[in-house]
């Protein structure tokens, strides 16, 4: 079973290939290594819709077309802070600091509600424990860079080991560098590279309504990679 951190996969798509989106469903199928796909799991903030419409919308329907195509899909509400920033036209007028060394530049400072994560990581650790212990599986892979989920895999070995069952725990990262990136207390680490994000890119535009027509292309598509069951949790 795979569980995708939703913004950790974001944030690391977006630094290494300016673009954050990519299909769970179709990024699950490059970690199988010939094996079965039992379910997928994908865990995400939701936009408050009285604070950002627009962007509840585009989640939301985002989140209608993983489950269409069977996956689950845990959502837990993003808070929000106010803070002080710099605005978005301002950000992209910023030359790199490096090459501008001395030089002073005028900026606007707005206040503004900042939305953050709250309960993601502690909602996927207690479903992979809960679904090992089970059990639903016999190979978790999580999806993340979180160096705070590596104490998953490790309570995942004991306790499944306790009751006679030794789940395995993997872990997927993106990573453009030359050498590995080794994730502490999983049994193995995959390398996600260019090729696989290419071949799960997401370019929907979730900001208006998907077009029927290729929206049900995309869903027949995905038929050969659908779990083989339904979630045990449901």
């Amino acid at each position: 079973m795979v569980f995708v951190d939703g913004q950790n996969v974001f944030k690391s798509c977006r630094s290494n290939y300016s673009h954050g989106y990519a299909h769970p469903l179709l990024l699950a199928h490059r970690l199988l290594a010939g094996r079965t796909l039992c379910g997928v799991r994908y865990y995400s903030g939701l936009h408050d819709p009285r604070i950002n419409p627009d962007l509840h919308a585009a989640v939301s329907r985002r989140h209608a077309l993983m489950r269409q195509l069977g996956l689950t899909v845990v959502e837990r509400k993003l808070r929000y802070r106010w803070e002080w920033g710099i605005s978005r036209e301002d950000q992209r007028l910023l030359p790199d600091p490096r090459a501008h060394i001395g030089e002073t530049r005028t900026v606007s400072v707005s206040p503004y509600q900042r939305p953050r994560e709250k309960g993601i990581d502690l909602a996927l650790g207690l479903d992979v424990v809960d679904l090992a212990l089970k059990p639903a599986m016999d190979v978790a892979v999580i999806v993340s860079s979180d160096t705070d989920l590596c104490e998953v895999a490790r309570m995942v070995h004991q306790m499944t080991l306790v009751a006679g069952r030794r789940i395995s725990v993997e872990a997927a990262v993106f990573n453009e560098n030359s050498g590995p990136v080794l994730m502490d207390e999983y049994d193995y680490t995959h390398q996600l590279k260019r090729a696989d994000f290419d071949a799960a890119r997401d370019s929907f535009n979730y900001t208006e309504e998907l077009d029927r027509g290729w929206k049900a292309a995309f869903v027949r598509s995905c038929e050969p990679y659908r779990p083989t069951g339904p979630d045990p949790s449901d």
